[in-house]
């Protein structure tokens, strides 16, 4: 519990890889990514606090000057204490699909 009128500061660190290879009108793309909160004030350990991985593959092909199609799956895990308060575990990993379509006009 936090008290009232508390200035709280979110301290966020990442690191990632990222790894793009073309074929003709494809192009895959992969990325890694490490990630980490922190509440400052805060007790020890803080609800607040959080420590995950996440991993993207995407592709994406403009065979057509004007048209883009692209699919991107995402994978995250992270642990966090918040999650305990919805009645979730700790340790968490998800998943998220996502297909889009640009047009342009110039």
């Amino acid at each position: 519990m936090v008290a009232r009128n508390t200035l709280m500061v979110t301290k966020f660190q990442s690191a990632f890889l990222l790894a793009s290879m073309d074929f003709d009108d494809w192009r895959f793309t992969v990325r890694s990514n490490l990630f980490q909160t922190r509440e400052t004030p805060a007790a020890t350990p803080s609800l607040f606090s959080e420590d995950g991985a996440a991993f993207t593959a995407a592709l994406s092909w403009t065979g057509i000057e004007y048209l883009r199609l692209a699919g991107e799956v995402i994978l995250i895990g992270n642990r966090r204490l918040e999650y305990r308060n919805d009645g979730l575990p700790v340790q968490l990993t998800t998943s998220q699909a996502q297909l889009s379509a640009r047009y342009s006009i110039n």
